[in-house]
């Protein structure tokens, strides 16, 4: 998978130098890495793949018969030992548990819409499509505000750090960062491609 500027930029006829000498290559800007796209792709699959497995826990625990052993399986993990990571799985299955059935049906629906948007996202990365590129920024700064108010409602209301949603939101300041950098990179390279095309028309 190569970038299009990579394939418009090349120039066959570039302007020649003063007294004929030898062409003058323009200077032009580097094209962004693919690779850290491609790897934001596929973190869009894998969260796709896991609200889909979220999905399916909702579904379940709409069952009264697997509310029930699912109840009794995370009693039993809570009395257990346990590192961080599972604690806080255990602790989101502790409230779903006492979720009414109307609520989880709720977000069973969103659930699936944000696992689609997901792979959506996902897909257009890998296969290089800008439109992806502007999608995925636009949902990242979009969660900004709720996962800055989850941050500070840990932090200063509840006293206790919610890192999981701290490292969500650094992750996502990342790609946000450097989705925008390659959009305004890849603008530019198509304005210096134009130049180009112009200068080689007139030689």
């Amino acid at each position: 998978m190569s970038d299009p500027a990579v394939r418009a930029i090349s120039s066959p006829a570039l302007p020649k130098g003063p007294g004929g000498a030898a062409p003058v290559p323009p200077k032009l800007h580097k094209v962004p890495h693919r690779w850290p796209v491609v790897l934001i792709g596929l973190g869009k699959l894998l969260k796709a793949a896991a609200l889909v497995y979220v999905a399916y826990l909702l579904q379940l625990l709409m069952h009264n018969q697997k509310h029930q052993e699912i109840e009794d399986w995370v009693t039993d993990a809570l009395i257990q030992p346990h590192n961080f990571i599972r604690h806080h799985v255990y602790g989101l299955l502790e409230k779903l548990l006492g979720v009414s059935v109307q609520t989880l049906r709720v977000f069973h629906v969103g659930v699936i819409i944000y696992s689609g948007l997901f792979l959506i996202e996902g897909v257009g990365l890998i296969f290089d499509k800008k439109w992806a590129e502007w999608m995925v920024v636009i949902t990242t700064v979009g969660y900004i505000p709720f996962e800055l108010y989850e941050i500070y409602e840990s932090a200063a209301v509840k006293h206790e750090m919610n890192w999981v949603v701290l490292i969500l939101f650094v992750l996502n300041m990342i790609v946000l960062s450097y989705l925008c950098f390659r959009l305004r990179r890849m603008a530019v390279l198509k304005r210096e491609n134009r130049a180009i095309a112009a200068i080689n028309s007139e030689a």
